[in-house]
């Protein structure tokens, strides 16, 4: 990681997914880019260089920049290279073009500690980001306190595409010194548990150098998925979860319910989103 985007409307939730940045460079080196998106036409795009503007759209400009310094204050005291970046427009659409525009590797985003997926953020915009970014996105629960990575468990159907995410999972965990569990859970989980040894095998043989380091394979039986999840976490002490997520189109995001976007919502710890194709 070299470049990770915070994009924030200063909400709790919002400033914990900062401050868990901060402390999270600490194991994976890299500057920070907070972003803020005023609802209305462009005007600025870096706060440092915008042009002669109306007083109302500079005065709004400026307000942000002052909720830009009293956020940022609180952790002020860690040394990070870090920008402020203030767009406007429609928040999800600003922030996937951002990520491009700036080359951002990882997107941070808080999640309220009260979440409802059909809330306006976590529905819209969280969602949104979740599925249609073309880097991972890690989601941070608002109360959340950050603890250093060293134990993340990777939510996987063993199926082949998984093999490839668990391949850039464990490259990440074995930079940052954590141990990597792949997980399973389904109503009846016998013939997963069959198919491990050929699972593991493929796993170790498709591997790079960097991700060859143990990795614990589990498969158990469990009604709910969430619940296995987080029994596990809880039984385990995760640290963080890492499932892949494939775009979905306008009727599934219409009429469907998101399953990546429901176990987000019931998740205690922090998760990491890789998409299909990141």
């Amino acid at each position: 990681m070299r470049h990770i985007l915070i994009p924030t409307d200063f909400s709790l939730a919002a400033q914990n997914a900062y401050q868990y940045s901060m402390r999270l460079t600490r194991q994976m080196p890299a500057r920070l880019s907070l972003l803020h998106v005023l609802p209305e036409r462009p005007v600025v795009r870096n706060y440092e260089q915008w042009p002669t503007a109306d007083p109302l759209q500079t005065e709004k400009v400026e307000e942000a920049m002052k909720r830009f310094d009293q956020f940022r204050n609180p952790f002020g005291s860690l040394e990070v290279k870090e920008e402020v970046l203030i767009e406007t427009g429609q928040p999800a659409h600003e922030i996937l073009h951002s990520a491009v525009e700036e080359s951002v590797d990882l997107i941070v985003m808080g999640r309220d500690s009260s979440p409802k997926p059909d809330d306006a953020f976590f529905g819209n915009v969280l969602s949104t980001v979740m599925y249609d970014a073309k880097c991972p996105v890690l989601i941070v629960p608002e109360k959340y306190p950050y603890r250093p990575i060293q134990h993340v468990m990777y939510a996987t159907t063993f199926r082949a595409r998984d093999l490839t995410a668990l391949d850039k999972v464990s490259e990440e965990a074995f930079k940052m010194g954590a141990k990597v569990s792949c997980v399973h859970i389904e109503r009846n989980s016998l013939e997963w548990r069959e198919v491990l040894p050929n699972t593991q095998a493929a796993a170790s043989n498709g591997a790079t150098q960097a991700a060859q380091q143990p990795v614990t394979y589990v498969s158990f039986d469990k009604d709910h998925l969430g619940d296995g999840l987080n029994e596990f976490i809880r039984e385990h002490r995760v640290d963080l979860v890492v499932m892949v997520t494939q775009p979905r189109n306008l009727f599934d995001q219409l009429l469907r319910p998101s399953m990546t976007g429901q176990i987000a919502a019931s998740l205690q710890v922090p998760m990491m989103v890789y998409h299909k194709a990141s």
